[in-house]
Parts: structure tokens; sequence; C-alpha cells
């Protein structure tokens, strides 16, 4: 069928393979439907299917056609969900593969579809009724126990009989053996009589689509023969007579696909919407007119089509096996059965007759009945409820409500020292005092060009309590990106607690010194003014990687954030006692739940040193020192953390919960951290920052050993769909792109109007006025039970230690320098590495140079390793052969300096192939770079992790940061073994 979705592709390819390991006879592809669990595809997901709509029947009906399987065979999946509803008892033994159903229609009994509108004599219609009695029930492999017919009286209806195998008898025909019911025993034990709705009209398009297919593997056979064939010395294809019939029935063809696929749609609408009364029927009505007009337009063409691939093929394609033998014979059967002849009949329905151009319709659009199709296939465990959405509350109320429970507890723990909640909020409020006495006041936003401590979350509590938003900004980022955040969040002003320098000075924007401001804010205290935050102002404004070629800031009210507080503190309750690690920059999203998470509860925020998560074996003795019973970390760092000793995870007394996010968190991974039986438990978060940090969470219990690790279920008052490339829903099992609702979904991107149209859509799923869908880019799988499972990224996207990374902004900054012609970036074994093209040859930059240029306006983990090549390969079609691009070496200190992987002294050597393994790269020397070579920190502290455990040498990660080539490093090493001090070698 055209235009089909991913998924569709995927359904078409799943059960075309179940055919091909079957034969093509009734039985066998009924057996094989049975033991694929197949049968239950229309019920809905409750129900224990897929919830597909005729339309994605057809695809497996035309399957059929392609596969020469009889038409018949997919009766049972059409007729099992009015069985499951009316006798659930008998629709049992249907799913369990005992029992059969077949169809009779109203076209078979009548001679004519009763809605076609025909006219016809009296004479005719008796003729044409006692032709039509004599092979009205005939089947293929045997007697269905289950038959559904037409109520004589009532066409609209369906009853359903129960038959016996000794009832039917053996008819044979020209095109295989039949099996009859004889009318006398069609109505001997009825079970069950219901409204026949859409029924018949989809046996009638799905037979079409049957039809189509047997008639497109014919002019595939036929074509393949005609280019093998050859006559006196040429393809017999290219004579006329062999080839024009091809052409035109293949236009014909391609014109039915899309006629019946348009017919199958309506058909979908109908029955989706199901609206009522006299427009009701007349609607399916003319559906059905149109799908026997249809049927008239197929059949004939189809006879055609494998006559002249008899043609084709010549005497030898009539022998026993040969595809056109198998499909001749499909032809007469279907014809005897359904009693249809080979003569065109005339059409008579008004909508065609009034448009002879029969493709109507291209494709599938967007489903006018969204929230219906959900029904269908969203496990209830997900499906929104439709119910009102919390008002929500700001959150440096909730830190206040906790301050007014627990004012003596801890609230902030650095190394030297504690304040408790009541100092917290009363330092807080003085801030939030002076800041009102500038100006600052709701909606307004203040940058924070502060690192981690006391100062920096007295501060952020300050800038909320003022009706403000923050807006981190890390210190060590270029001054070029901190002004481009400035200038377009459009600040109030910039706080700082550090000595001026030239890097604040072109800010866009005042910028206030924190000791100065607590200086003069006197005594006041925010609540003596009476303009305060709401649920829906801005909480937090958050810039991530964009593919533009600058970064987009991201907008999240306080009712979002609330809602995942309280979401948490109902999950993972935490009381005073309980420790969370504050260890993540501020521009990471995860900051913002290590910081509140506690405070909510009158828990203890500890706050790690800046640069705390860069040196995995200070924060496990920080996290020792200070009792920590929660940490959030990306699986990179956890993976660090578990090669650590001395000491390890299992030497945190308390550590109740570790919570991953951010990547892929690993099987492996898994199975490593049960394997140290902590009492903590190990939970997998997934979010972007447009959702407010976590949409979806998932315990990772030890006896789970799921390959992938599942992303999981949605918070509450989130809610999660998967989506195809149309916005209808898709199956569970099958992949589409996640879309997300509901109380976490961000207010937008700061001035940027139309990239938030684009990504933040209307919610079709729920009643809720203004409601939006968030469109992740996320590649997602959804099973029965409602878990979902990550698969991949739709576009350029990538995720590098937990960072957000949009490959187009490093591509555009490395364009930008006057050198560089054409740049391309990509992510090999978890490093970023990008290829560049030089203007000239004579004018080739250095790598260095473009490592300089990079980090003068991207942040150090959007670093990557660079390579100068002389051209891009690329492949057939002109696109770019990512595969054929060479490895990026290590960057050299200069040609005479450089040593080979084996040269130097025992130490370096065994260093050297440690650091090699580390970074996954080759030929890497002692005089090389590990950071231009491609490594990260957390690449570093790995390597220096493992130096201590393999090597048995003192190395702190600090000193490798000050000496990052390995010859440098083992000077160090011997100076401190040499020093009063000691050290080297344990």
């Amino acid at each position: 069928m055209p235009n089909l979705t991913g998924w569709h592709q995927q359904l078409a390819h799943e059960f075309a393979e179940v055919l091909s390991d079957t034969g093509t006879t009734a039985i066998d592809a009924r057996r094989a439907l049975t033991v694929h669990g197949w049968n239950s595809l229309c019920l809905s997901v409750n129900d224990g299917g897929l919830g597909l709509m005729w339309g994605e029947i057809a695809l497996l009906a035309e399957q059929l056609g392609r596969s020469w399987a009889p038409s018949d065979v997919i009766d049972t999946v059409v007729g099992l969900p009015v069985m499951a509803a009316a006798a659930p008892r008998q629709s049992a033994s249907v799913l369990d593969g005992t029992s059969a159903i077949g169809f009779v229609t109203p076209a078979q009994t009548h001679g004519f579809p009763p809605s076609h509108g025909r006219q016809r004599t009296s004479q005719s219609r008796q003729q044409a009724r006692e032709q039509r009695q004599q092979t009205a029930c005939r089947f293929t492999g045997g007697i269905p126990r289950f038959v559904l017919l037409p109520v004589t009286e009532s066409p609209g209806e369906a009853r359903c009989v129960e038959t016996t195998a000794d009832e039917g008898v053996r008819r044979p025909t020209p095109g295989g053996e039949l099996w009859e019911l004889p009318a006398g025993t069609a109505g001997a034990a009825e079970v069950f009589r219901a409204p026949a709705g859409s029924l018949w009209t989809a046996i009638t398009l799905l037979r079409n689509a049957h039809f189509l297919g047997m008639a497109l593997s014919a002019l595939e056979t036929a074509t393949g023969r005609a280019r093998a064939r050859r006559q006196f010395g040429q393809p017999i294809g290219t004579r006329q007579a062999v080839s024009f019939p091809l052409i035109t029935q293949r236009t014909r063809l391609q014109a039915l696909l899309l006629e019946n696929r348009a017919q199958l749609l309506r058909l979908d609408e109908w029955v989706l919407g199901q609206p009522q009364g006299d427009v009701s029927d007349m609607e399916l009505a003319a559906i059905d007119a149109d799908a026997g007009a249809v049927t008239d337009a197929v059949w004939p063409l189809l006879g055609e089509c494998i006559r002249h691939a008899v043609h084709v093929y010549g005497a030898s394609g009539l022998q026993d096996g040969q595809p056109v033998a198998v499909g001749y014979r499909l032809l007469l059967a279907e014809a005897a059965r359904l009693g249809l002849g080979s003569q065109r009949r005339t059409r008579t329905s008004p909508a065609l007759a009034k448009d002879s151009d029969l493709p109507r319709s291209v494709g599938r659009g967007r489903s006018p009945y969204p929230r219906q199709l959900a029904q269908r296939r969203e496990p209830t465990a997900v499906r929104d409820s439709d119910a009102a959405l919390p008002a929500g509350s700001c959150v440096h109320e909730m830190v206040e409500q906790a301050a007014a429970r627990h004012p003596e507890a801890v609230a902030l723990r650095t190394a030297t020292s504690e304040i408790t909640y009541r100092e917290l909020v009363d330092q807080a409020d003085r801030l939030a005092h002076a800041l009102r006495q500038h100006g600052i006041g709701v909606d307004d936003v203040v940058g924070l060009h502060m690192e981690h401590g006391t100062d920096t979350v007295v501060a952020i509590l300050a800038i909320l309590k003022a009706g403000a938003s923050y807006l981190p900004l890390d210190p060590d980022y270029p001054p070029e990106r901190t002004v481009f955040m400035v200038r377009d969040s459009e600040a109030a002003v910039v706080i700082t607690n550090r000595q001026p320098d030239g890097r604040l000075s072109n800010l866009p924007a005042p910028v206030l010194s924190l000791e100065k401001m607590r200086s003069s804010s006197g005594t006041g205290h925010a609540g003596e003014f009476t303009a305060k935050a709401r649920p829906e102002s801005l909480a937090y404004l958050i810039y991530t990687s964009g593919s533009t070629g600058t970064p987009k800031g991201v907008e999240v009210e306080h009712r979002s954030l609330a809602n995942r507080l309280q979401w948490d503190a109902a999950t993972f309750p935490l009381r005073p006692g309980d420790a969370v690690l504050h260890h993540t920059s501020l521009s990471f999203d995860i900051s913002v739940w290590e910081i509140f998470t506690p405070l909510i509860s009158g828990a203890t925020l500890v706050l790690g040193a800046p640069g705390l998560s860069r040196d995995p074996h200070r924060l496990l003795q920080e996290m020792r020192h200070s009792s920590v019973s929660v940490l959030a970390c990306v699986p990179s760092l956890l993976d660090v953390l578990l090669e650590e000793q001395d000491p390890g995870l299992g030497d945190i007394p308390g550590l109740r919960y570790v919570f991953c996010g951010g990547e892929t968190l690993s099987p492996e991974l898994c199975r490593r951290f049960h394997a140290l039986e902590l009492p903590a438990e190990l939970h997998n978060f997934y979010g972007p920052s447009e959702c407010t940090i976590d949409v979806t969470s998932w315990h990772c219990r030890p006896q789970d050993g799921l390959s992938p690790v599942p992303i999981g279920r949605p918070l509450t008052h989130v809610s999660v769909h998967v989506l195809d490339e149309t916005g209808a829903v898709v199956p569970p099992g099958y992949p589409g792109e996640l879309y997300v609702g509901g109380a976490g979904v961000a207010r937008g991107y700061r001035n940027r109007p139309e990239l938030t149209r684009e990504r933040f859509v209307p919610d079709p799923f729920t009643s809720r006025p203004q409601e939006r869908l968030y469109r992740t880019g996320d590649l997602v799988r959804m099973g029965r039970d409602g878990v979902l499972h990550f698969i991949g990224r739709s576009d350029g996207q990538v995720k590098v230690r937990g960072h957000r990374i949009e490959l187009d902004e490093i591509r555009c900054a490395l364009e930008g320098h006057p050198e560089v012609r054409t740049a391309v970036v990509r992510v090999t074994s978890g490093r970023l590495e990008a290829h560049v093209v030089p203007t000239a040859v004579a004018s080739t930059p250095q790598t260095d140079e473009l490592t300089r240029h990079l980090r003068s306006s991207l942040p150090e983990y959007m670093i990557p390793a660079v390579a100068v090549i002389s051209s891009l390969p690329v492949t057939r079609n002109g696109k770019i052969d990512y595969a054929a691009l060479p490895p990026v070496r290590s960057a050299q200190s200069s040609p005479g300096d450089r040593d080979t992987p084996f040269s130097g002294s025992p130490d370096e050597r065994e260093l050297t192939a440690l650091a090699t393994r580390v970074l996954g790269v080759e030929g890497l020397s002692p005089t090389d770079d590990f950071f231009a070579a491609g490594g990260s920190s957390l690449h570093a502290a790995r390597f220096v992790s493992r130096v201590r455990v393999e090597c048995g040498l003192d190395v702190r990660l600090e000193q490798f940061f000050a000496a990052p080539t390995i010859r440098d490093l083992v000077k160090v090493i011997r100076e401190q073994a040499n020093s009063p001090a000691g050290g080297g070698r344990d």
C-alpha cells in the first residue's frame, strides 16, 4: 500500500515473514496466525490485542494475496472482536486456535450487497439468489466452527452459528477442493446475534486488498520472468505485447490500491466516530457502495494479471508448484467460493460515477478521532484520564512549608558549615528584599553566575521568592556563550559571588555582587511586597544545545516543577536525616531536582565542591563523610563509581536510592550494580528539559534481567503517547515518536515562537483546554503493560555523558572558522569526533587551533576530537558516507616530540596502554594530550581510578588535569615518590 508509516511497514514485513515460514494452504496459514498471536489483532490493547483498524488489517490481507494464501484465512481476525463482545466464552476457543471463524456476506447470500442500491428485476434477483445460495457457504481447508452470516430479514445484523466438522461437504472445484456448509444446517445452532456495523463493508474491502495482493504478485512474477526469459537472443520483456500490458496493469493496480485505501480510511473514521441516525446509515451505505464498485474493478483486473502472467511464463508456468500455477488455481478457487464471475460488472456507486479518477486520496492524514484510537491502542495504565490537573503551587512555598515543619533541621551542609531551614529561609528573605529593591519582580529573569555552594542555593530561593526565575550561567562557559544566553533571555540582572573580571564586563545586563546586595538588604523581607509569583509563573530558564547553531532556552513554570517534586515526595519519601548530594552543574536540569527534592522534605542538601562530579574518588569520599542517602547521576558516572574502591559504593552507609538518567542505562551496568548487593534501589529515569527533568521512571530490580533496560511508565499527571509520522497512535510493540503531555510540559522556548509552535503542539487526547504535547524526537516502543522502551533519536541530537547535544551546533561552530569549508560531527564509542575539510590545502588549520576556536563558544562537554581531511567520502547517491570516515587519531605534541606507543619507560608504556584502552583509540603515545585525543573528564576519572587499582600508583585526578600527557604524569608521580611525604606505588 502507498505511503506506509514506519510501523505499518514493520507490521507488513513481520506478517510476510510469518507466512513465508508456512505453506500457502488455509490450514497452514491459520495455524501460523494462532502460533504468533495474530488472531487478536483487532481487539483493544486492554483485551489482549493491538487495536488495529480495518486499514491495517488490509495490509495483512494484501500480504495473504501476495503469498497466494486464501482470503478467508483473515476471517478469524476480523470476526473475533464481534464474538468477544457478544460471546466471550466461545471466543476463548478462537484465541487458542481450536476454533476458527468464517464469513458469508450479504453479497454472497443475496447476490448483491443490499446497501448498494442496485436496480434489478425480480427475475434477475431470484436467479442471482439461487446461483449464490449454491456457493454461499464455501470455505477452504475445512468448515470453521463459527460462521457469521447476515440475518435474512435484516442484513444490518449478523448472526453466528456453530457448526461441526461432520456437517461439511467436500466440493471439488477447478481451483481445488472446497468445503461447503449445506444451507439447511446453517441455522441449527445459533450462538448470538449482533449489529453488523461495519463488518460486511470491511469484509468487502479486505477481500479487495487480498485480490490486489494477488494481482501484484502475479505482476511481479510476470515482470521477473519477462526479464529472464529470452527469445531470439533478447529478453521477451522488450516486446510490446509483453511490456505494455505489464505497464498498464501496474498503473491500474496502483490506482485501485489508492481507492481501496481511501475507502478503508473512510470506514475507519466511521467506526471511530460512531455517528448515530440516518446520516450514519447513509455514510456507511455510501462506503459500502464504493467498496463494491472497487470489487467490480479489481476482480476482472486480477484475472487479466494472472492470465498475462501465464502467457509470459509459457507452458512451464502451469506445472505444479510454479507461482503462476498456484495463483491461477487460487483465482479459480476464490471465484468458486465467493461466486465471482470473470465478467466485469457495471459500477453503480454514485460517488464513483461522478468521478472517474479512482485515486482521490494519497497516504494517511491525521485521524479526526485521536482519543477514540488511543482508547483502542493505549493501555489504561498510561491513558490520559482527562481529570483536571492540580492547580499547583510555587516551589519556594513548598520549601517554606518544610521549614515550618522542621525549622531546626539541617537544610544545607558543606565541608565546613551547616545552616538550618530557619536560617536558610531568613537569608533568602533578606536577599529577595534586596532583589525587589533593584526592581526585580514577577517573571523577570535573573542570571546566576555562581558555582556550587550555600550562597548559590540561597540566591536561587531568593530569586523565586522575589517572583523571578533563575538562569544558570556556568562560570566555565566561554564568555561568548554567556553573553548570548544573557542577551537571548533578556535577563534583568546577573548575580555573581566572584571577583570582578573581564569575563562579565560585556554582559548586556547589570552585574550585581552578591556580597554588596547582602550588605544593602537591611532587615526587609520579601513578604512585604504584594506582587508574588503564581503557579503559572516562570521558575527557571535553562539553555540546551540547538540544531541551528545557537542554544535555546527552555522555560519551566512553578506548577510543572511542583508536580515533579510532589511525585518524588510521594514515591521516594525523604525525612530529616536523609541527605541528597548536589554535585551536578547548574546548567544541567538534574541540578534542579538535586536542590529542591531534599528542601521540600526536611532532608539535608549536601553541597559538593565545584567539579566534584569529575572526580569519582572524591565524590565517594564526600558521600561517605556526609552519609548521603540519595544519589542522582548519569550512567557513565555510575560506571566509574562502580570501579572505585576504598571507598566504593558499598561503603556508603544509609544509601537508599541511586537514580540514573540523562543517557541510556545498560543491562550490564545494572548487573554490576546489583552484584554489590547494596540495600539501595536503582531507578532509571527519562525526560527532556522541555518536560521538567523527568517523564518516566523504572525500578531496576536484580531479577528483571531486561535488555534493554526500560525507561518505564509516566509520572503522576504526565501523559505519554507513541505516535507515527501522521500523528496516529502506534500499537504496543511498534516504534514511534514519543509525545509528552500533562503537568510536566514546559511553557516553551524563550523568544522562539516558531520553534515553540513546532515542538509544542496541541494535545488532541484530552478535553482540557489549551493543553499541549511536546514532541521529544525520541523513538520509543510501548509494551502492553504501558512500559516504554527507548530506541533512539529521529534526528541528529545525541546525549553524551548526560548532556543533550545537537551535532549541528558543533558543526556550525567549526564552519565559523575562516579556514574551514565544511565539517561533519558524529559520536563514536561514546566520544565526539569531528572531521573538517579546509577551504584550501595551502592553509590547512591545525587541530589545536580548531579546538581553541570551539572553546571560545562551546562548553567543554561539546568539544570533539578533531581531524582535518582533504574531502568527505560520499555514497553512490552523493550523501556523506559516515562509515568511511577515517578514525580521529590522537593529537600530537609535535612531529619531533612524538613517540611511539612502545617507547618510553616501563611506567610510561604501562600507563599509555591503559589510557589507550580507556579511550578506545589506537596509536596513543606518551606525549599525546589525553583530552585532545578525545578524553573527557569521566574518561580521566576512569583512567585515574584504574591507575590506582591496576597499577598501584597514588594518583589524584587534579594531578592528571594539570599534566594530561602520560609522560608528564609519570614525572609528577616520580617527584611525588621522591618527596618527603612519600607516594608512588602503593
